[in-house]
C-alpha cells in the first residue's frame, strides 16, 4: 500500500510527525471544501481583490508551518483545525487588504492566520446526501462537477439560497438551477458510493 492509499489517521500521525508528504495528501483532500468556504467568505465583500484558490494555498502554507502545533489525532480533528486556520487567514487576508486600501503601509495583519489549537466541532452540510459525506470524498465530488453546478451546489448547500434566488443569481430559469442541482447530487453521491467501495485488492 501506497501513502496515498493510507488511513487517515495514519496520515495525520505521519503528517505531525514531518511527514511533508502525508500532509500534502491530507491537504489536498480538503482542497475543493476550503475553497468553496473561500468564495463564500470573499464573494460577500464588495471591491474584494482576493482569490478564493491563493486564499486556498496560502492556508496550506500557514498549516505546513504549524502542523506541529496540532494536539488532535484524528481526520475529523484535523479538518476542523485546518477549517479554523483557513478562516483566520481570510479575515487577515481581507483585514490586510482595508489596510493597504487606506494607504496603511504597516496594516496589523500580515495574512497569516493566528493559528488556533484547540479543535472545535464541525457542523455538517444540510442537504441529507451532504450530511453523510465524509469531507474528503465531498471534496473530490466538488471536483468532478461542472462550473455552473458546482456554483449552485455552493449557493443553495452553503449561501442557503432559495431556487429562485440562484435562478437570479445565475441568470437563469428556475428549471435549469433544478436541473444542475438534481445532476450535482448525483455526481455526489457516485462519488460518494465509489469511495465508501471496498477496494478489489
Amino acid at each position: 500500500m501506497n501513502l496515498s492509499q493510507s488511513g487517515g489517521h495514519q496520515l495525520v500521525s505521519r503528517a505531525k510527525q514531518g511527514d511533508a508528504q502525508a500532509l500534502g495528501i491530507l491537504l489536498e483532500q480538503h482542497r475543493g471544501y476550503l475553497k468553496v468556504l473561500a468564495q463564500r467568505v470573499l464573494d460577500g465583500k464588495r471591491n474584494t481583490r482576493l482569490d478564493a484558490s491563493d486564499a486556498v494555498q496560502q492556508t496550506f502554507q500557514n498549516v505546513q508551518q504549524a502542523i506541529g502545533d496540532f494536539p488532535g489525532e484524528t481526520p475529523t480533528e484535523f479538518l476542523a483545525w485546518v477549517r479554523q486556520v483557513h478562516e483566520g487567514n481570510l479575515q487577515n487576508q481581507l483585514q490586510t487588504q482595508r489596510a493597504r486600501d487606506r494607504g496603511d503601509e504597516t496594516p496589523a495583519a500580515q495574512a497569516i492566520a493566528p493559528v488556533q489549537t484547540a479543535p472545535p466541532t464541525l457542523p455538517p452540510p444540510d442537504h441529507t446526501v451532504l450530511q453523510q459525506a465524509q469531507t474528503a470524498p465531498l471534496s473530490a465530488a466538488l471536483d468532478q462537477l461542472s462550473a455552473p453546478q458546482r456554483e449552485a451546489v455552493r449557493l443553495r448547500y452553503v449561501e442557503r439560497k432559495t431556487v429562485g434566488q440562484i435562478a437570479g443569481a445565475m441568470n437563469c430559469p428556475e428549471q435549469e438551477v433544478a436541473t444542475l442541482l438534481y445532476r450535482a447530487l448525483g455526481v455526489v453521491r457516485q462519488q460518494l458510493d465509489q469511495a465508501s467501495s471496498p477496494n478489489d485488492d
